[in-house]
Protein backbone atom coordinates (compact mmCIF):
# COMPACT_ATOMS: atom_id res chain seq x y z
CA UNK A 1 0.00 0.00 0.00
CA UNK A 2 1.12 4.00 -0.55
CA UNK A 3 -0.47 6.57 0.94
CA UNK A 4 0.36 10.26 -0.47
CA UNK A 5 -0.86 13.10 1.45
CA UNK A 6 -0.81 17.04 0.48
CA UNK A 7 -2.24 20.16 1.24
CA UNK A 8 -3.55 21.75 -1.88
CA UNK A 9 -5.17 24.82 -2.10
CA UNK A 10 -7.53 24.83 1.35
CA UNK A 11 -7.65 21.03 1.81
CA UNK A 12 -6.18 18.14 2.23
CA UNK A 13 -5.54 15.24 -0.28
CA UNK A 14 -4.86 11.85 0.45
CA UNK A 15 -4.26 9.43 -2.35
CA UNK A 16 -4.53 5.35 -1.89
CA UNK A 17 -2.75 2.73 -3.81
CA UNK A 18 -2.46 -1.01 -4.12
CA UNK A 19 -3.82 -3.24 -1.20
CA UNK A 20 -5.01 -1.44 1.44
CA UNK A 21 -5.47 -3.35 4.42
CA UNK A 22 -5.00 -4.29 8.29
CA UNK A 23 -0.75 -4.04 7.54
CA UNK A 24 -1.36 -0.51 6.98
CA UNK A 25 -4.04 0.45 9.07
CA UNK A 26 -1.53 2.49 11.76
CA UNK A 27 -0.03 4.46 8.73
CA UNK A 28 -3.88 5.15 7.56
CA UNK A 29 -5.40 6.45 10.60
CA UNK A 30 -2.82 8.59 11.08
CA UNK A 31 -2.47 9.99 8.02
CA UNK A 32 -6.94 10.27 8.12
CA UNK A 33 -5.85 11.55 11.92
CA UNK A 34 -3.72 14.54 10.85
CA UNK A 35 -6.37 15.25 7.88
CA UNK A 36 -8.96 15.52 10.14
CA UNK A 37 -7.29 16.92 13.05
CA UNK A 38 -6.24 20.17 10.63
CA UNK A 39 -9.52 21.55 10.53
CA UNK A 40 -9.90 21.12 6.80
CA UNK A 41 -11.85 19.35 4.27
CA UNK A 42 -10.39 16.81 2.77
CA UNK A 43 -10.59 14.22 -0.36
CA UNK A 44 -9.56 10.64 -0.58
CA UNK A 45 -8.35 9.29 -4.03
CA UNK A 46 -8.93 5.34 -4.05
CA UNK A 47 -8.93 4.87 -7.89
CA UNK A 48 -5.37 3.03 -7.13
CA UNK A 49 -6.67 0.67 -4.53
CA UNK A 50 -6.66 -2.88 -5.33
CA UNK A 51 -8.24 -4.56 -2.62
CA UNK A 52 -9.47 -3.00 0.75
CA UNK A 53 -10.48 -4.60 4.07
CA UNK A 54 -13.12 -3.87 6.57
CA UNK A 55 -10.24 -2.42 8.96
CA UNK A 56 -9.48 0.54 6.24
CA UNK A 57 -13.19 1.08 5.36
CA UNK A 58 -13.89 1.47 9.29
CA UNK A 59 -11.23 4.42 9.39
CA UNK A 60 -12.55 5.53 6.15
CA UNK A 61 -15.85 5.90 7.59
CA UNK A 62 -14.90 6.97 11.38
CA UNK A 63 -12.75 9.71 9.47
CA UNK A 64 -16.11 10.80 7.43
CA UNK A 65 -17.93 11.01 10.20
CA UNK A 66 -15.92 13.11 11.94
CA UNK A 67 -15.81 15.39 9.35
CA UNK A 68 -19.43 15.52 9.14
CA UNK A 69 -19.73 16.62 12.91
CA UNK A 70 -17.01 19.47 12.25
CA UNK A 71 -18.68 20.48 9.34
CA UNK A 72 -16.22 19.94 7.23
CA UNK A 73 -16.71 17.88 3.74
CA UNK A 74 -14.84 14.64 3.05
CA UNK A 75 -15.04 13.27 -0.50
CA UNK A 76 -13.87 10.63 -2.50
CA UNK A 77 -12.23 11.63 -5.96
CA UNK A 78 -11.93 9.64 -9.11
CA UNK A 79 -13.29 6.66 -10.02
CA UNK A 80 -13.82 3.97 -7.44
CA UNK A 81 -12.97 -0.03 -8.99
CA UNK A 82 -15.64 -1.84 -8.41
CA UNK A 83 -14.56 -4.37 -6.18
CA UNK A 84 -13.73 -1.81 -3.96
CA UNK A 85 -17.57 -0.70 -4.04
CA UNK A 86 -18.50 -4.25 -3.93
CA UNK A 87 -16.21 -4.60 -0.77
CA UNK A 88 -18.15 -1.81 1.11
CA UNK A 89 -21.30 -3.28 0.34
CA UNK A 90 -20.66 -6.69 0.85
CA UNK A 91 -19.49 -5.59 4.20
CA UNK A 92 -22.71 -3.98 5.25
CA UNK A 93 -20.97 -0.30 5.07
CA UNK A 94 -22.04 2.46 3.05
CA UNK A 95 -21.99 2.31 -0.97
CA UNK A 96 -19.49 4.58 -2.12
CA UNK A 97 -18.90 7.15 -5.61
CA UNK A 98 -16.61 9.64 -6.42
CA UNK A 99 -16.36 12.91 -7.31
CA UNK A 100 -14.90 12.42 -10.66
CA UNK A 101 -17.07 15.08 -13.21
CA UNK A 102 -16.84 12.52 -15.84
CA UNK A 103 -18.26 9.52 -13.05
CA UNK A 104 -21.82 8.59 -13.73
CA UNK A 105 -22.04 8.74 -10.07
CA UNK A 106 -23.04 11.25 -7.30
CA UNK A 107 -20.63 13.00 -5.33
CA UNK A 108 -22.04 13.19 -1.78
CA UNK A 109 -20.10 12.73 1.17
CA UNK A 110 -19.02 9.22 1.86
CA UNK A 111 -21.06 10.06 5.92
CA UNK A 112 -23.59 11.27 4.06
CA UNK A 113 -24.41 7.89 2.39
CA UNK A 114 -25.36 6.07 5.76
CA UNK A 115 -28.54 3.82 6.74
CA UNK A 116 -29.41 5.86 9.45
Amino acid sequence: MSITANQIDNKWVIRLEGVVDISFSNELKEALLGAVLSGKDFQIGLSEVTEIDVTAMQLLLAASWECKKAGRRFVLSGAVPANVRETFLEAGLPAISSEDPQSPETSTPLADRTND
